[in-house]
């Protein structure tokens, strides 16, 4: 191999090196956002209040259904 052979491939050596690492940095960033998205703890905070408006109109309905099967109409 020629010097200019091997000064070509060491140039996209340290390019491949570099898109690696950009790479590599970009997953964790998207890592790190899928984490933080599914956390249990920070989404029952955040979401609790609609949660439970909604199991209670739920509960409610139910309830008002099951006592039409015992109540004459």
């Amino acid at each position: 191999m020629s010097t200019g052979q091997i000064e070509n491939l060491e140039r996209r050596a340290v390019e491949e090196r570099s898109q690696l690492r950009e790479r590599a940095a970009e997953l964790k960033t998207k890592v790190q956002h899928v984490r933080e998205n599914l956390d249990i703890n920070r989404n029952a905070r955040q979401y609790f209040g609609p949660a439970a408006a909604i199991v209670a109109a739920v509960g409610l309905l139910f309830g008002y259904a099951f006592t039409g099967l015992f109540t004459k109409h």
